[in-house]
């Protein structure tokens, strides 16, 4: 395996929401085989962010599994990261678009001091969210063991 290869393989996931990655290589289950696990690493997101931001998030966090050969698994985490390099750098465009919205807001926020306490506690009473439905239908059926899924995000 050719470091320099296998390192190209992972380069176009690499984005500004995923400016890091980590690999994990492993013997696989099958003799002969290895597997690899790419695996993104994004920054921590807040429980007041937007569910948009949060599923973003978590779907760009979402590893690469790969199993075979030797000879045989750079082609295919090449592979696997070409189909899905495009999605990922949409959803990290979208993703930093709302970072960046989110700090406007903050800054403006700031600009402007704090509330009178009555006008405190009318914005928290309109701000509170209604009920949220947590339950969302899943699929959790893969076809192999090279899949991936996401919350919310096709990959």
């Amino acid at each position: 395996m050719n470091p320099a290869s296998l390192l190209n393989a992972v380069t176009p996931i690499l984005n500004s929401k995923t400016a890091k990655i980590t690999m994990d290589i492993s013997a696989a289950s099958t003799e002969g085989e290895l597997m690899v696990v790419v695996k993104p690493l994004v920054g921590p997101v807040s429980d007041k962010a937007p569910e948009e931001l949060r599923l973003l998030s978590a779907a760009l966090a979402q590893p690469i599994k790969v199993v075979g050969e030797p000879d045989a698994i750079e082609e295919k985490l090449a592979n696997i990261v070409e189909e899905q390099a495009g999605k990922r750098n949409g959803w990290a465009n979208r993703a930093a678009a709302l970072d960046a919205a989110i700090s406007a807001a903050a800054a403006k926020d700031a600009k402007k001091g704090p509330k009178k306490a009555t006008e405190q506690t009318t914005a928290a009473a309109s701000d509170s969210p209604g009920p949220v439905n947590t339950t969302q239908d899943t699929d959790t059926s893969t076809d192999s063991d090279d899949s991936t899924v996401s919350a919310g995000f096709d990959l």
